[in-house]
This record gives C-alpha cells, sequence and structure tokens, in this order.
C-alpha cells in the first residue's frame, strides 16, 4: 500500500509545506495546514484557495514550494494576503514554470507598477496562464487591460490547441447496397 494511498495526496503536500517551512526559518500557518487537512482523499484538490492569510515573505516562499508539488493544480488564490511588489517574484517564479495553472487571484494585495510590469512578463510568457484577477491592487487601469488582452490571446490560443487535438471525425465507409442475404 503506497503513502499516497493511505495519507492522501493533500497529506503529502502537507508534509513538503511543513519541511519547507522547517527549512526556510518560517512558522507554518495553521489556516494552510487546515486547507490540506481538508482534503485526505487521494484526489488531489485542482484550487488552493489562500484567502485573507498573511504568511510573510519566508512564508510564502513555503507557500510556493507547496505550489511546485501540486502539479495538478489549476487555480491559486492568494487574495488580501498582503503581498507587495517586493514579494511578487516569489509567487510567479514558481508559476512561470508550474506544468498546470491555469488561473491567479492577487486581488486585494498591495500590488503596483512594479508588479504589474512582472506579471505582463509572465503571461506573455507562460500562454498556460489565461486568468489573472488583480481587484483592489495599485495597478493601473491601463496595465490591467494590457494584462487582459494577453490573456485574451492565452485563451484564444488555449481554445485553438483544444480543437486540434480533439478526436476528428473518421468517415463511416459507404454501406453496401447488396440484397438482403436470404436462404
Amino acid at each position: 500500500v503506497s503513502t499516497q494511498s493511505t495519507w492522501g495526496v493533500e497529506a503529502m503536500h502537507r508534509i513538503a509545506y511543513v519541511s519547507a517551512c522547517k527549512e526556510l526559518g518560517a512558522k507554518p500557518n495553521s489556516a494552510i495546514l487546515a486547507v490540506l487537512e481538508a482534503h485526505t482523499g487521494s484526489e488531489e484538490v485542482d484550487t488552493l484557495d489562500l484567502s485573507n492569510n498573511y504568511v510573510g515573505r519566508k512564508g510564502l516562499a513555503a507557500v510556493m514550494a507547496l505550489i511546485r508539488s501540486k502539479e495538478r493544480m489549476r487555480r491559486l488564490v492568494l487574495t488580501g494576503n498582503e503581498i507587495e511588489n517586493s514579494d511578487i517574484e516569489i509567487v510567479l517564479d514558481t508559476i512561470r514554470t508550474h506544468p498546470g495553472l491555469t488561473s491567479l487571484d492577487l486581488s486585494g494585495n498591495p500590488l503596483s507598477r512594479a508588479a504589474a510590469k512582472k506579471v505582463v512578463e509572465l503571461v506573455d510568457a507562460n500562454p498556460r496562464i489565461q486568468h489573472v484577477q488583480l481587484e483592489d491592487t495599485y495597478i493601473h487601469p491601463d496595465k490591467v487591460r494590457i494584462i487582459e488582452s494577453l490573456l485574451s490571446r492565452n485563451r484564444s490560443a488555449a481554445g485553438a490547441a483544444a480543437v486540434a487535438a480533439a478526436p476528428k471525425a473518421v468517415p463511416l465507409p459507404p454501406t453496401s447496397r447488396a440484397a438482403p442475404y436470404s436462404a
């Protein structure tokens, strides 16, 4: 019996998070542990909602180590976590190479022009990113429109790739016009 099936895949992520905290000298965040403990099945959760959860710079690095271990995750919610311009690179470096993440919510964080530039670079370089929420930040609306334009391009490309990858209809052979068999 594998450890994964005994404890659940999220328990393995919990262990990875606690280990990263220990390595980085950060105290494991009880709310993050509670989120991970709430999911004990064998299926990996595709959304991680860590809203309103300040963890500090070291804690954020530990969270990103957790995110790297969650390869099937599609959506990350970091609203209201007091992530600042100086912290955003930690988040975006992880997302830049994440194999599955398509949606990021950074709303309610004190992000401004410096963070917007890095988000533009991320969305431009990573076509998997299709949704970024930036409500209640200090990012100028012009930068938000640029980011949304790039996201729209990424969504269009993802849609076209899905159509191209879809199974093609195979024409059926013509039916025979021969008389039915009679004995």
